[in-house]
């Protein structure tokens, strides 16, 4: 199995971004399960799903140092939704006349993905400094905070919980890959593929023309939340109830709540958070997200 990963995971990873980071989430899970069966499948998910991230064109460098700085310089953009409303108004996108795989006809979402992905941008396909300066393992810790504050600024967002689990999928792919190059460009399409996805949820998960429009979260909040979190650590003492929303809830409570919940995503984000708490120094950032549940989306009149 070791020789299969090494062999077809590099050019799979070229395209994590599609059904929603799933494929991705499916072929790292089951590398973190040890699940032969389940990476098979998962590879079998890439195959057949992928979306590629990779540039048609060299695009510029992005001179950030963190992950956080690139949100941060995504969130100091002007008009992103009005790019992303043009892009699928484009003739070109229609599902209808495109080379789109014809079951993301009337995905909603899967479908804005692809067609931001297709169109290009440098925020989207520009390289950030930081996935070749650093570290790996500092990559995938900078990851992890940046999305986990992106998260918290839209508290139980449906989509962006995909990225607190895709990141957990991109860990143990980058961690079953030899070659640190292979590591460094899975990184990159990863990061990629998330951006994209979350500008397309700029537009909120089933939009229609006419709709309010969400907007990707501002750069103030999330630098508001860098403060408020980055040296937050949980001291043993439990959280303050009548502070609930602000200081979550503590993890006994949490896993007795995702054992019982009927949104499956729900167990999956205690999951990812609790197991980055004890490693990150109980910081606190990662038990607040995990009391954020997610709500099932209702599709009964939308394609999703």
């Amino acid at each position: 199995m070791h020789k299969t990963l090494q062999t077809y995971l590099p050019e799979l990873m070229q395209g994590p971004a599609a059904a929603l980071l799933h494929s991705l989430i499916h072929t790292g899970w089951a590398l973190d399960a040890g699940n032969r069966t389940m990476e098979i499948e998962g590879m079998a998910y890439l195959a057949f799903a992928n979306v590629s991230c990779v540039p048609a064109s060299p695009q510029p460098t992005l001179e950030d140092a963190t992950p956080l700085e690139t949100l941060v310089r995504i969130s100091k953009t002007r008009k992103l939704e009005e790019w992303v409303l043009k892009v699928l108004g484009k003739e070109e996108y229609d599902p209808k006349k495109s080379l789109f795989h014809p079951e993301l006809e009337g995905t909603g979402l899967q479908l804005r993905v692809a067609c931001l992905l297709a169109e290009g941008h440098p925020l989207i396909h520009g390289r950030p400094l930081w996935v070749d300066r650093m570290g790996i393992k500092e990559i995938i810790h900078q990851m992890y905070y940046a999305l986990t504050l992106l998260y918290l600024a839209q508290p139980g967002d449906f989509v962006l919980l995909h990225a607190l689990t895709g990141m957990w999928g991109l860990e143990h792919i980058v961690e079953s890959l030899d070659d640190e190059r292979d590591q460094r460009n899975a990184i990159a399409h990863t990061w990629t593929a998330i951006v994209a996805t979350a500008l397309g949820n700029t537009l909120g998960l089933f939009y229609k023309p006419g709709d309010n429009i969400p907007g990707f979260p501002k750069a103030a909040i999330l630098e508001r939340l860098h403060a408020t979190w980055e040296k937050r650590i949980d001291d043993g003492k439990a959280p303050d109830k009548s502070k609930a929303q602000e200081d979550g809830k503590p993890w006994a409570v949490l896993f007795k709540k995702a054992l019982v919940d009927r949104e499956e995503h729900n167990p999956k984000l205690v999951y990812v958070m609790n197991r980055l708490w004890p490693r990150n120094g109980r910081q606190a950032l990662y038990r607040v997200a995990a009391s954020h549940f997610t709500e099932t989306p209702k599709i009964s009149t939308t394609k999703s």
